[in-house]
């Protein structure tokens, strides 16, 4: 009974994970994203609005621009731990 309630709770913290409400997360993650950007390269801030406008309005270029967040959830979102450890580094990151 207790793993029935355990899968339960992890296709639930799925769901929010995926849900629409959960828009302040990939805001919070860009932003993280662009300061640690800053860290490592100049970053010309009068393209971000352009780019921001750009991902906004096309599927693709959201999926592409938001590439790094799709990493970070993955490992939250798939039951394919064994998958996942043998991607070494280029998921843990």
């Amino acid at each position: 009974m207790a793993k029935a309630k355990k899968e339960k709770s992890d296709d639930s913290s799925r769901a929010s994970l995926l849900a629409p409400t959960s828009a302040a997360s990939i805001v919070a993650a860009r932003v993280d994203y662009e300061q640690w950007l800053r860290e490592q390269v100049h970053v010309v801030e009068a393209d971000l609005r352009p780019k921001h406008r750009d991902v906004a309005g096309s599927l693709f270029a959201f999926l592409r621009a938001t590439f790094y967040r799709w990493g970070q959830l993955w490992k939250e979102v798939c039951d394919c731990s064994s998958v996942c450890a043998a991607a070494g580094p280029v998921l843990r990151r």
